[in-house]
Parts: C-alpha cells; structure tokens; sequence
C-alpha cells in the first residue's frame, strides 16, 4: 500500500520531476525541487508524517514552537550535509559502505512507529513518555535538543530510492557547482516542506483562535489521532522494509 501510495505520489508530482532535472544548471532550484521530490520517497513520506503527527500534537497542546520544528530541519542538515561532505572526500568506499547501516536504521522506524502510538493510545504507560508518549521526550530536556536528535534519527533512515536521489543525483552536482556546499541544505528543506506547510497552517488557525476555543478535548483527539496514524504507518513501514 505504501508504494502504490508513492507512485502515485510520484506520478502527480512528475511535471516537478522533470522540471527538477530541467534545472540543473540552477544548482540551487534543483536542489530544493530535487528535495520535494524526495519528500514523497518510502522513508521520508513516513518521517515527515511520524514528525507531523508529533508536532501537530504539541502544537494543538502547548502552542505552536517554531524553534523545536527549526531544530528539527537543522538536526537533518547536519546529517545530510555531513554525509554530503564526507561523500565528497572519501568517495566510492563512503558509498559502498553506507547501505547497511542505513538499512538497520531504516528498518526500526517502524516498530519504533508502532510503540509510539501505542502509548498515544493509552495502551500502556511509561516514564519517560509521560509528557506526550513520544519519542522526542526519551531524549534531553531541552526541547530543542530533543527535535534535534530527532531530526537526525529520522534523516539516517534512508531508503534505497532515497539514496541514490541523495547521492547519485544531487551529490554529483554539488561537486561540480561553486555552490555544491549549500546544496545538501537546500535539498533538506525541500524534503521539510510538508512539514513547514502544515505545522505553518496550524500556527495560523491558532493565531485566529479557531483551534484553541477546546484545546483540551481537541488535544485529546488529536493526540489519539496521531497514535491511530503511528501505528498504521508503522504496519506499512514494517511489512514494506521486514517482509
């Protein structure tokens, strides 16, 4: 279902494709739009949706916070314009080497997904989640700290199409452009975007007041929402990456 899902995703954003490649000689422009198409790969539709669903939650409860969503995207640059960089210098043995332990961390995404909206769910309790029941709450106090080693977990989870968008289609541009080192940064917002819309579109129906009148009933919904969400995205990841 996941990848019916994202062909079809795949096959309503090709003009955008195309275009993409169109604008190569625009390393900048290509970088973004090469980062939305990757938006709609396997493992990042499930990252943004995982990060939507944790964000909407904390927006509808304590207000939108813009510095943890930032934080968020700043973890995944860190993490894609240090692969970028790295890829840059060693070479052909840097990529050899990355799909196994891409492949490890990709395949927890899932089980991790399901366990967090089990506890969204109230189906059981502990500690550490007592806050919201989400993974950023295992990790420091600091909210920030927590979106953005959650930004970095999600960004190692590549997925095959994922990978070689990353590295065979914009890392090779970046090494021949005079601006090859923004690149990977660029491309990570494009791959953000749906989260910036949404998180962006809330803030805005909080800010009219139309979201906030029941905030705590509508936090409830949303929060067992995103636990329904967890799990079923979680089931796909798992039976798409396990079986």
């Amino acid at each position: 279902m996941l990848n019916e899902l994202t062909n079809w995703l795949y096959t309503v954003m090709q003009p955008v494709i195309e275009l993409s490649f169109a604008l190569e000689s625009s390393p900048l422009l290509f970088a973004f739009l090469l980062g939305i198409v990757g938006s709609l790969v396997p493992c990042q539709l499930t990252s943004n949706l995982g990060a939507i669903a944790i964000y909407t939650n904390q927006s509808v409860q304590q207000g939108t916070k813009w510095t943890s969503v930032l934080s968020f995207i700043m973890g995944k640059v860190v993490v894609f314009s240090l692969l970028g960089l790295f890829a840059i210098l060693i070479g052909k043995d840097f990529f050899q080497s990355l799909p196994t332990l891409f492949s490890i961390v990709r395949k927890s995404l899932g089980p991790l997904f399901i366990l967090i909206g089990l506890l969204l769910l109230g189906v059981f309790k502990l500690r550490i989640f007592d806050k919201l029941g989400t993974l950023p709450y295992i990790l420091p106090k600091n909210e920030r700290y927590r979106s953005f080693l959650m930004g970095v977990y999600f960004s190692i989870a590549f997925c095959p199409t994922m990978f070689s968008l990353f590295f065979f289609t914009l890392i090779p541009s970046a090494i021949n452009s005079s601006v090859g080192i923004m690149m990977p940064i660029i491309f990570v917002v494009g791959t953000s975007l749906p989260l910036i819309i949404i998180v962006y579109l809330l803030s805005t129906l909080q800010n009219r007041r139309m979201i906030m009148k029941n905030s705590r009933k509508l936090g409830i919904i949303v929060q067992r929402t995103s636990g329904v969400i967890f799990i079923l995205w979680g089931v796909l990841d798992t039976t798409t990456y396990w079986l």
